[in-house]
Order: C-alpha cells, then structure tokens, then sequence
C-alpha cells in the first residue's frame, strides 16, 4: 500500500490512509492527542471504508472535548475543516484555537453513509505563528471523519485507497501459496457438528429474557432477585451478564483473577441458583475477548495491530485466539458448566475484524500459508485478505475446541456465537464454518437491515436497495440454516410499546428463532412492555419444538464467489449476493419455502428432499460442489442458474424482469409445492417446519414486522453504564431506526394450499386454538385463514 508521504515542504501527515493533492496537513479525527473525558464511549472510533483514514468517531455526541496538537512550518494566514456526516439539521461546533472560543457551522450533509454522505465545514481562518499549536472540538452530533489544516483557500478531495485495486501483480510462486485454503470449505470436523441435535429444553421455547445486570448494578435489589421478576413475566429462558468485560471473575475461580467482592462469596453460582429456582434456564452472558488481569500478566496474548499498539474494545484489550488464552477460558467456562451454566452466550466479533499482528498470528500465519505477514490493513492487497480468511479461520478452531470441551463436560450445555455482521451478506469476517460449529448463532432484530451493513446502496445508486423485510427476513434465515436449521437467538432491545414487542416477537418466531427480548434492568419486571409478547411466544412454541424448516428450494449463498470480488462492494453484490437476495425475495413472495445453503452445505452434499436449487455464481463451485450439484440434477431436482440478463440489482426494471424469468423457470416444480399461501398483503411472510418423522407439518404466517423500530440510542450490547428508566415513548432512537407510526392492517383473505398424500387429520391455529377444516380442490387440499392482526401458526396432523 503506498501512503502519503509528503503534503508540504516541511509538513508530515499524520496518517497515510488518504490521499490528497493538496498541500496541509490532515489529521484523522480518531488522532487525537487526548480527550476528556479519557474513560468511557464519547469520540470512540468506528471503522468506515468511506472515512480518511477509514475510521471516524462515534458517540460524539455525548459530552466531551478532543484536543489535537499540530505545528506549522511558517507564519500565514491559515485555514482549518473539519470533515463530517449529519443526517439532518443544520447546527454548529463550538471549538477552541490556542484558547481563543469560537463556532463553526454545521450543515446537515444529508446521510450518515456512504462516500456522498461526508462533507467539509471550515473550522477557522486565522493568523498563525511557526510552531506549535493546539485546536480543540467540543461534542456536537456529527461523525467526525478528520480536519485539514493549509493556507490553502479550499479542502482536499478524499481518495480512497480502499477502492483502489492492487497495482503490483504478485510473483506466481506467492499467488500459488493465497490459493491454497487456509481451511477447507467443509473440513472433517464439520462432520460431527453437522449431525448435533438441541437438548430438548432450549428447542421447546422460543422467547428469552435478555438483561445486561454487570457488575456495577450489584447494589440494586433487583441484581441477586431477578429470576422471580422475570419468570412472573412468564419467561422460561433468562440471558444475564456473568462477565461482561475485562473484570475478574465473579466466582472463586481456581484460574486468573476474582472480584473483591466474589472472593468469599461466589456470586455466579448465586446468580445461576436463583434462575434455576424460579424454573429458568439460564444463558450467561459471558465475554470471552477481553481479560484485563491476564492481559497484565501475559501482554504477548494480546492482540496488536500493524503499528504495534494493542488492539481493544471499549471493555479492555483484545486476547488473541492464536495465544495460549484459549486454554484459560476453556478452564473458566468449564467452571461455570460446573457451577450449573445452561448456555454460552458469545457476543461481538471474537477476534479483531482488521486481523492480528502478534507474535502467534505472525508465526502461525507464515507456516500455514509459506507468505510473510501482511504489513498493513488492506483490502486491496491479496496478503491481506488471505489475513482476513486467516483470522476467521482462527475463530473457527478456538470455537471447536471450546464446543469440544463443555459439550464433553456437559452435553446439554449450549453455545450462542455471536455473528456480528455476518446476516448482512457483504462482511467477509466470519464464515460458515463457524455456524455449523455453533449450537446456535446469535444475531440481533433489523441488523441487516441497517444503513452500516447496508452502506452499499448509500454508495452505488445502481443497486436496487431492497425492502426491509427482506433484508430482515432473508438474516433471520441465513441465521437459522447456516447452522443445519436451529433456532437463532435474536437479540431485541428498546422497544417501545406492548404492540411492538408483539409484532418483534412475532416476526422473529415465524422464522424460526428464539426472540431475546431484552429488558431494561431499572424496569424489571415490566409487564406492559413484555406480557402479551412472552404470552404470545409461550402459545405458539409447541408447534416450533423439534421442528425444522421444510427444504424444497435452496438459494445457495456464496461466500466463496463473494470474496472473490472483494474489496469491490459494488461488484460483490451485482455479481453474487443480489443474485441470492433476488431469487430469495421471488420466493418469499410467491410464499414458497425457501431455504439458505451455505458453502459448506453445498460442499457436503446436504440436498436431501430440496427440489429446486439457485446458484448464483455457477463458474465459481469447487469441483467438489459440482459434483454434488450434478447428483442433484441426475436425481430429478431442478438447477436454476444465475443468467447474464438477470440483473436483479437493476433498479430500472432489471429485477422484476430477473424476478419474471426465475419464477417462470420454476413453474413445472411450484404447481406441486407442498406448501403455500395465497392471499394477504405483498409483505406477508410464510414459512413451513416440518417433524423429522414427516407427520406433522408447521406453517406459520406472520404480517409485516419490519416497521418496529428497535433500540435507543447506541445499538450494542453495552452493560459498562447502568441504563436510566426511560419516559414511555421518549427514548431517542438509534439513526439506523426509522418509526413508523402506522401499523400494518390485518391480514385477510389468506388460504393456505397443502399438496399432501391424504386429508390433514387435524389443523390448529395455536394463536386462537381454533380448529380450521380443509376443502379438497383435486390433489390439494385449501385451509382458509381466519383474519389476524399479526401471527397465525398452524399446526398441521398429517
């Protein structure tokens, strides 16, 4: 990667991410010389391809200051901007130039995303003397990106070296090496976890209750009593914080460090007791990436980054996977399978997403692959992204060795791996591989349906954006058949009202997830907010338990294809994901079941009782999926493959043309479609279960979730600050949430068409208990639905 090296004359950049051909010095916002307050989350960075430098502060919002230190080589009249994202409203930032106060404007640059989204303000124009400076920006609601300080009369042009393709081509002997998997795509190993069922208790439910009780709230009552507050609700399911950061341990335990406060008492058993007493399985909620004691005690298990700093989050440094840390935390977390733990719950994204520049990821890097660490973050080198494909994989053997150890102490003890952006379809960061390793992956409500997952339509206004129940819809399904077709937990915070809990939790289930109904911990219990949720939940979970999604059409989901384009968003998805999410929303709304096939499942062969398969990137199988794909075809199963003319990404008439031609493709195979629904609203979901003795089937039809708005301010699973109560219907909500005071209308008119080998003995709608009586229209069998305001799930007797 070439980095700029010189601006000035005499003036040295700050940072080489950016290029520029202006004279001045830019310094990054993240660059900061200090900040006050030091602590906490105000001007932390976040990662943004579209930012100099590709990072930017967030929270910047709350109160705070940034001081940044800069030296000039000469006296003159110069001039300091400020880059930067606001969605709306014009304001302005109050700022302090070598202690002089003055403000500057801030108009709205009318998005939060994508490169037209950040814009240039100027800060200052002032006399300034050789030498040393100081500038500071005090909190103002933006995203700041970096300032530009020249005697120049204009600011510079950003461009991106991430957009920017690798120049030298790589001797052959180098490119031959990158070929060569790091892992393959359905390993040996894979083949255990492909056969792992559910304990029974974890598969029966399918609402939770998520609190984030850290440590800081032990003072509150609610802390040690909180299990009879949440089964009053009617939860069965509890997910609470055990550790929630980089804190010592909240039990005695035999490895590391323990609380003050846990040394003589152990807190964790206590926790876990009172869940268990009140009749709840309990998911601790257990950070794995942060350990500040043994990040003390070994600093060469921490994870660095190219420069050599420590890599952290806002709860501690990172401890890298490729250290010996893994065989502590296996050791702690066996401490709590031993002290009555029923589930892991494993959040964020497990290894830093840039990669890790220790000296175990160096070494065992260059052995696996026989090329030199990259030396650098960057997407457009190949080096780098063979890190990248390394750094998953690094996630993937820490997971197998932990699954392998609590499931040999306990076999009912279950594993939540967080899949961070994964159900967006676009983050090479995380693979496949690791959700057949989890016992069930963990995801959160809209997440790909927002704006920083789905930055690629703020950025290429030929991309179609896609409707949100899509986006949502087809995560929720990535989510759940990426792991074999188990229940996803679905994380769900700040909502609002009792009717949006509902339509959340609706949407959610109909799907085939757990909903992880999060709870505000100074608001425990709060049963106008969750009863008729949990109620709902508790109802129709008898016709979800032991079952799995139905397979007739699989829509394969190339990650392999994918990266192939990458770093190239634009091209990744015109090429291979749109291709994916098209052929899946043509399913969606024909309400045919459909289904989600990762690499590894194509790899393996797992076609069993599909009918139709979509492949959006045919010249890209391994020869191993071809093989597979022709047994398929031999077989009598139909093989669509993505055509030139499909353009689904089209927004001038491209996708209902793709959309027109798939469907008509599909037409000898859809007439004889075990199960669909006709009727209702476009935005109407089905989705059908089936037992695996095939004698009972589930269809559940849920009406359009996606208008809920979820989450307040900050969209994490933070428990460092104690959350206040909130007024009702006042919570700020996050700029990825957009409300929608209207609610959808009920659903009516909606038949449901069974293509089964005799008459259905019986049929129940478990939101009513009513029983529904079948007509016979030639080999099908027609069930009117009654009309619903939100869920109807049919339990079908075969």
């Amino acid at each position: 990667m070439k980095q700029l090296t010189v601006i000035l004359a005499l003036w040295l950049p700050l940072t080489g991410l950016t290029q520029t051909n202006l004279p001045g010095l830019l310094i990054e916002a993240e660059n900061f010389s200090r900040k006050e307050p030091a602590k906490g989350d105000f001007a932390r960075p976040a990662k943004n391809p579209s930012c100099s430098g590709g990072e930017y502060l967030v929270r910047f919002h709350e109160e705070g200051r940034c001081y940044y230190g800069f030296t000039v080589p000469a006296g003159g009249l110069y001039r300091g901007w400020l880059r930067y994202a606001r969605r709306t409203g014009d304001g302005t930032i109050a700022i302090t130039l070598n202690g002089k106060e003055m403000k500057a404007p801030l108009p709205a640059t009318g998005s939060l995303e994508g490169a037209g989204a950040w814009k240039w303000t100027k800060l200052f124009e002032q006399n300034l003397s050789p030498g040393k400076h100081t500038l500071v920006l005090r909190n103002a609601a933006i995203r700041p990106d970096c300032i530009f300080i020249s005697t120049v009369t204009k600011p510079p042009e950003i461009t991106k070296l991430t957009d920017v393709t690798s120049s030298e081509a790589l001797p052959a002997d180098v490119q031959a090496k990158l070929a060569k998997p790091i892992e393959p795509v359905f390993p040996d190993w894979l083949k255990d976890c492909s056969r792992y069922q559910l304990p029974r208790w974890y598969d029966e439910v399918r609402v939770c209750a998520h609190t984030r009780l850290s440590s800081k709230l032990q003072n509150l009552p609610i802390f040690f009593q909180a299990g009879q507050a949440i089964a009053s609700l009617g939860f069965k399911q509890f997910a609470r914080h055990i550790k929630s950061g980089d804190e010592a341990a909240w039990w005695p335990s035999r490895v590391g460090a323990v609380q003050d406060w846990a040394k003589n008492r152990n807190v964790a058993k206590e926790l876990i007791d009172d869940a268990h007493k009140n009749r709840l399985r309990i998911m601790v909620y257990h950070r794995h990436m942060e350990d500040g004691y043994m990040a003390k005690q070994h600093p060469d298990w921490v994870c660095v980054g190219p420069g050599g700093k420590y890599l952290h989050t806002k709860r501690g440094d990172n401890l890298c996977f490729n250290s010996p840390y893994v065989d502590y935390l296996i050791q702690r977390q066996l401490e709590l399978v031993d002290l009555g733990a029923d589930a892991f719950y494993y959040d964020e994204v497990h290894m830093p997403k840039s990669g890790c520049w220790c000296r175990f990821c160096k070494e065992k890097f260059k052995v696996e692959t026989g090329v030199d660490h990259p030396t650098a973050v960057n997407p457009a080198d190949p080096v780098y992204r063979k890190l990248i494909e390394f750094n998953n994989a690094t996630i993937e053997r820490a997971f197998l060795r932990i699954r392998r150890a609590l499931h040999a102490r306990n076999p009912e003890v279950v594993m939540l791996i967080g899949s961070n952006t994964y159900p967006g379809l676009g983050d090479p960061h995380l693979s496949h591989r690791l959700f057949r390793i989890a016992d069930a992956m963990k995801t959160e409500f809209s997440l790909p349906a927002r704006p920083g997952v789905s930055r690629v339509f703020s950025r290429d206004a030929t991309l179609k954006p896609i409707p949100r129940d899509i986006r949502i819809g087809m995560g929720y399904a990535l989510s759940r058949d990426a792991t074999d077709g188990r229940p996803p937990h679905v994380w769900c915070h700040g909502l609002l009202d009792s009717e949006s809990a509902c339509f959340a939790t609706a949407g959610m289930i109909a799907h085939g997830c757990v909903a992880n109904l999060d709870n505000n911990e100074r608001e425990i219990p709060n049963p106008a907010l969750f009863k008729d949720a949990v109620a709902l939940g508790n109802r129709v979970a008898p016709a979800f338990a032991g079952m799995r999604p139905l397979h007739w059409a699989a829509v394969h989901f190339s990650e392999l294809a994918r990266n192939r384009h990458l770093p190239n968003e634009s091209a990744a998805w015109k090429q291979v994901i749109y291709p994916s999410v098209g052929a899946y929303q043509a399913l969606s709304r024909a309400r045919l079941p459909v289904r989600v096939l990762t690499d590894s499942h194509l790899e393996e062969g797992a076609l069993d009782g599909y009918r139709v398969l979509f492949l959006p990137a045919p010249k890209d199988l391994t020869g191993t999926m071809r093989q597979n794909v022709a047994k398929f075809k031999a077989a009598g199963g139909l093989v669509i493959e993505q055509q030139p003319s499909w353009e689904w990404h089209d927004p001038n008439g491209g996708q209902e043309k793709a959309t027109a031609e798939f469907l008509r493709a599909i037409t000898g195979e859809s007439v004889l479609v075990p199960v669909q629904a006709l009727g209702g609203p476009p935005t109407m979901h089905c989705e059908s279960y089936v037992a695996p003795d095939r004698k009972r089937l589930t269809v559940a039809l849920v009406n359009d979730f996606s208008w809920v708005a979820t989450g307040t301010q900050g969209n994490e699973d933070q428990a460092d600050e104690p959350r206040q109560k909130r007024a009702p219907q006042s919570s700020k909500r996050t700029e990825s949430e957009p409300v929608k005071t209207k609610r959808p209308s009920p659903c009516q008119g909606v038949t449901v068409v069974l293509r089964v080998h005799a008459q259905p003995k019986q049929i129940t709608n478990l939101m009513t208990g009513q029983t529904l009586t079948t007509r016979q229209a030639g080999n099908t069998w027609e069930v009117s639905v009654p009309d619903f305001p939100i869920l109807a799930v049919l339990r079908i007797e075969l």
